[in-house]
């Protein structure tokens, strides 16, 4: 019985712990039941990370709340930038330092910027593993106070410093009063509010405080710095979590934006503060008196003269104007001096001549090199190259091309790019040229120039990571204009210059010649076509009412008389107006050869090119007809080398032969070369008789051509015999009698199909018989035509001709005109720009004026010594060139009075140079202009 009893009661717990396991199984089901049907919201889960972040907010120079409540600051931007990292949403606590920072020990916020280190303050809170930044404490003092002196600091011992409780800057000031040997009156305070209510109460003296411009405001200055230390995020110890974010954060962009500490602290902290200068900086001013700063004259975007009024233009002017008061009372005076070259200003600044140039690139290396020093950042100018390259990859070993004088892309490159090979040019134009050939992989161009390539399909632009950065340069050692220089920009907003020196390279910016023939091409030879016809029209018309008038010249002697003079008058007037179009038609003609690359477009152009020099060579013929009609033509001798006279024309006629496969032979026997001779007239009697035996020689005919020196009787003289012999088509007996007559051709150009007027062999003709010398004739038809020139020249002086040969060798002619200032005086504007165009790619500045009243105003205006050379017109509106250059040369001003002149005009014939010479101008250039003959005039008159 007891042992059934033991049994149920066995059975009874089995069955209790049965029920038990059952209850417990069906409560762990239905807890996963429910979870499934009723999952936990993730938001609960992810709380921490979403829950906004409380933070520390408290006024200073780091966390500025604006008059409409907008937050701003190093510190609020700081923290903004770290949210993009981490996705933090703020919740701002505001109060004054002591508050915040129990806060914070508390755990009652969880960050707090601007947070000095101290060992004691980690024992409570955490901090970043970077700094945020660094601040500098300063003492503010009324240095208007008698009893303050900035010389002698004893003078504070005794006055009353407000500081802030328990704070590293405090702790620091302690420290600099123990090394300095100085006791002040501490008066501990919690808030900026506080501090300036004692101020305003005239309880204290002086403030140690960060940088902030609200002592400024209250007149207060920072005299001296005595401390700083880096700052970093405060993080509540209970928030371990968001310091391991928050240094993420800070190392992503430690590696992102490498300078964005800087960019912060100038933005908000420099600019902040108004700086002054020390009684050491005021004196240096005082002895020195104005600060020579030299510039590029020609400098795009930074200082430019205007070519209309002779304004300089850019940038500079902003500084100037910026810096000359931003110290108040202390004004800085500025006096400018333009430098042709970048290597001109390094060697005036290394010999005192100035005190600063205005911009240099920002290269350490190389401001060591030159012995100067640099300031801090002026402006930065965003670049570009142009390439040919499909992907250009600027972290490459590149080939960049750079104009040899252009220092500022060259220390750029050096110090941006180390990697890159730079390949020195002569100019901007041989860069570009050396890109589309392969010799280099890129050149280096402003954003602003890229403009200008945006339809040229073989080059384009790629953008560059790294801006060029422009400082102030001093000589090294001059600390103190460097510690000036840099308190200006400090006054300035950071991006002020910089947004103007873009402003000003825009507006500067004007359409070329290039740029308008290159976008118009077809409209631009449709009317250079139109311009030809016109032109050959008049002098078709010219041609006509000449021979109307030398037939009624048959009738009667005096009416003939009457119709030369008619003649001769009108045509020489008429000189003038024929050149001008055609200038601008030959110059606009001789720029877009250089813009084209289409083979059609260049055979087109060509053709242009040929059929506008044809019709000059017939206005010359039908001007020299005129004057030599009237007797108005005159021998100009000069120095000549005859064999090399005779060589450069027979060189003139090599391609044509070629093309036309004529076998031109040519030879020379001379003894006694140099000589004085006609040389435009020599050369235009050979080149007509050259090209009429080109033209009238068919394919796979042959032409000889011989100089011989034969015996002379007068003394002092030499004789020359010239021989020049094709076999081409040749002349019938009937017409040789009429060859030298006025407008004689034996075949017309519709039946021979060669061009000409007639006219050629008149003019030779009479050249020769003005020179003293015979011509004869031997032809006979289908088997050619041999002339004989005899012509005697007066030797040469043998002391004269060596000096002579020496020459000017091509670089000394680089040197010679490169940065010259030249003003020039045209009315025509599409002549003024072809002029400008061509001077320019000599290297040459160019000041425009449009009348001779407004040149010699120029000249009265600048300062001696700005310009090298004046290009004179002649016929001009309200003042001609010949009046304005007898009031030049009349000046007091020695200098001015002297400057060289010469005479650019339309006016061709030899009285005209020989009345400009008169007048007192230098030289003489005739329209349409030969840019090679141009070049050697000015080189000549400028050596």
């Amino acid at each position: 019985m007891q042992r059934l009893e033991t049994l149920y009661s066995v059975s009874s717990n089995i069955h209790s712990i049965a029920t038990a396991l059952r209850r417990t199984v069906c409560f762990i089901v239905c807890l996963i039941l429910f979870a499934a049907l009723f999952p936990i919201p993730a938001k609960a889960a992810e709380q921490s990370e979403k829950e906004a972040i409380r933070v520390g907010w408290y006024e200073c120079a780091y966390q500025i709340t604006r008059a409409n409540g907008e937050r701003s600051g190093y510190a609020y931007e700081y923290e903004q930038t770290v949210s993009t990292y981490t996705g933090w949403n703020y919740e701002y606590v505001t109060g004054d330092w002591t508050e915040l920072m129990d806060m914070l020990q508390r755990g009652d916020i969880d960050i707090m910027a601007n947070v000095s280190y101290t060992d004691e303050r980690a024992e409570t809170i955490l901090f970043s593993d970077r700094p945020m930044g660094e601040e500098k404490y300063y003492l503010y003092v009324d240095i208007t106070n008698a009893d303050i002196s900035l010389t002698n600091l004893s003078n504070l011992n005794g006055k009353r410093i407000a500081m802030i409780e328990n704070s590293v800057q405090t702790e620091q000031f302690c420290e600099w009063e123990k090394e300095h040997n100085i006791t002040t009156e501490h008066v501990l305070v919690d808030t900026v509010e506080e501090t300036k209510e004692l101020f305003d109460n005239d309880e204290i003296d002086g403030i140690i405080s960060t940088e902030n411009s609200i002592w400024i405001e209250r007149g207060l200055s920072p005299v001296v710095i005595t401390g700083s230390s880096d700052i970093y995020f405060g993080i509540s110890k209970a928030r371990p979590d968001l310091k391991e974010a928050l240094d993420a954060a800070m190392r992503s962009m430690e590696y992102d934006k490498p300078f964005y500490n800087d960019e912060l602290y100038k933005q908000y902290i420099a600019t902040e503060t108004v700086v002054f200068l020390t009684e050491k900086e005021k004196e240096w001013l005082k002895e020195h008196g104005e600060i020579r700063l030299g510039f590029l004259k020609d400098d795009t975007g930074f200082s430019t003269y205007d070519r209309e009024n002779g304004e300089l233009l850019g940038v500079i002017n902003d500084y100037v104007q910026d810096a000359s008061d931003c110290f108040g009372g202390d004004k800085i005076k500025f006096r400018l001096i333009g430098f042709d070259l970048e290597e001109n200003q390094i060697e005036a600044l290394q010999e005192g001549k100035i005190d600063m140039i205005f911009h240099a690139g920002q290269n350490p290396y190389m401001a060591e090199q030159n012995g100067i020093s640099l300031s801090d950042t002026v402006l930065s100018t965003p670049l570009a190259v142009l390439t040919k390259q499909s992907h250009f990859d600027e972290n490459a070993e590149n080939r960049v091309a750079i104009s040899k004088e252009d220092l500022q892309y060259k220390w750029y490159i050096s110090y941006n790019y180390p990697d890159w090979k730079i390949v020195e040019c002569n100019s901007a134009e041989d860069a570009e040229s050396k890109v589309r050939n392969g010799e280099a992989d890129c050149f280096p161009i402003r954003i602003g120039v890229l403009m200008q390539y945006v339809d040229d399909k073989n080059i384009h632009g790629v953008f560059l990571t790294r801006a060029m950065n422009s400082s102030f340069a001093v000589s090294k050692g001059n600390i103190t204009l460097l510690s000036i220089l840099n308190k200006t920009l400090k006054t300035m907003e950071t991006s002020k210059l910089s947004s103007a020196e873009s402003a000003y390279e825009d507006s500067l910016r004007k359409v070329t010649a290039k740029e308008f023939i290159k976008d118009n091409f077809l409209i631009f030879s449709l009317v250079i076509l139109t311009v030809f016809i016109v032109v050959l029209v008049i002098i078709l018309g010219l041609l006509r009412k000449a021979r109307i008038a030398e037939e009624k010249a048959k009738n009667a002697q005096q009416q003939a008389e009457q119709a030369n003079s008619a003649k001769s008058t009108f045509l020489y007037n008429m000189s003038h107006d024929i050149r001008t179009p055609m200038n601008a038609l030959l110059g606009y003609n001789h720029l877009m050869k250089k813009q084209l690359t289409d083979p059609k477009l260049l055979d087109y152009q060509q053709k242009i090119e040929r059929a506008g020099k044809l019709l000059l060579d017939i206005i010359n013929n039908v001007l020299d007809l005129a004057r030599i009609e009237s007797g108005k033509m005159y021998l100009n001798e000069s120095y000549a080398q005859v064999d090399q006279l005779f060589e450069e024309v027979v060189g003139v006629f090599e391609p044509q032969t070629k093309e036309k496969k004529i076998n031109l032979k040519s030879e020379v026997c001379v003894q006694h070369s140099h000589v004085m001779c006609d040389i435009t007239k020599i050369k235009q009697i050979f080149v007509n008789l050259i090209s009429n035996a080109v033209k009238y020689t068919p394919s796979g005919g042959s032409i000889e051509i011989k100089l011989q020196e034969i015996p002379c009787e007068r003394e002092g003289f030499v004789a020359f015999r010239t021989e020049i012999r094709d076999n081409g088509i040749g002349m019938s007996k009937d017409f040789l009698p009429t060859l030298f007559d006025s407008f004689s051709r034996e075949r017309n150009t519709t039946t021979s199909k060669v061009a000409g007027t007639g006219l050629g062999m008149v003019i030779v003709k009479d050249f020769v018989d003005l020179m003293d010398g015979t011509i004869e004739v031997q032809s006979e038809l289908a088997k050619g035509t041999t002339f004989i020139v005899h012509l005697m020249h007066r030797k040469a002086d043998e002391q004269y001709y060596r000096q002579t040969d020496e020459g000017v060798e091509s670089d000394e002619t680089e040197n010679i005109l490169q940065g010259k200032h030249i003003l020039m005086a045209e009315d025509n504007e599409l002549n003024a720009e072809i002029a400008s165009t061509i001077l320019e790619e000599m290297g040459l500045q160019i000041d425009w004026v449009n009348d001779g009243v407004q040149c010699v105003s120029k000249v009265k205006q600048m300062p001696a010594g700005t310009y090298d050379l004046i290009l004179m017109d002649i016929q001009m509106p309200n003042m001609d060139g010949y009046k304005a250059t007898e009031i030049i040369r009349k000046m007091s001003d020695k200098e001015k009075a002297e400057i060289p002149i010469i005479a650019m005009t339309a006016n061709a014939f030899e009285e005209d140079r020989r009345k400009a010479i008169v007048i007192g101008m230098n030289e003489h250039i005739t329209k349409p202009i030969d840019a090679e003959k141009m070049k050697k005039i000015i080189t000549e008159v400028l050596k």
